[in-house]
């Protein structure tokens, strides 16, 4: 049976100190702006990488890392 993710989240966020939830919700978030710019990346063009100082090799190489990595 498939749990609702709201439901999953209060059972997280009740069974772990706040302190430590709050860390995490910080983890989460990070991985997942990381993870929104990287696609933003992928889509832009020459011009606009040529504007940002960035290569195609570069952008495609920083984009196809996954969301947990620097």
């Amino acid at each position: 049976m498939m749990m609702n993710l709201q439901l999953v989240s209060e059972l997280f966020h009740r069974s772990i100190p706040t302190q430590f939830g709050r860390s995490w919700r910080q983890i989460v978030g990070t991985w997942s702006e990381r993870r929104r710019q990287r696609m933003a990346l992928a889509e832009l063009d020459d011009r606009l990488l040529s504007d940002i100082g960035v290569t195609r090799r570069e952008a495609a190489r920083e984009s196809a890392k996954p969301f947990w990595r620097l």
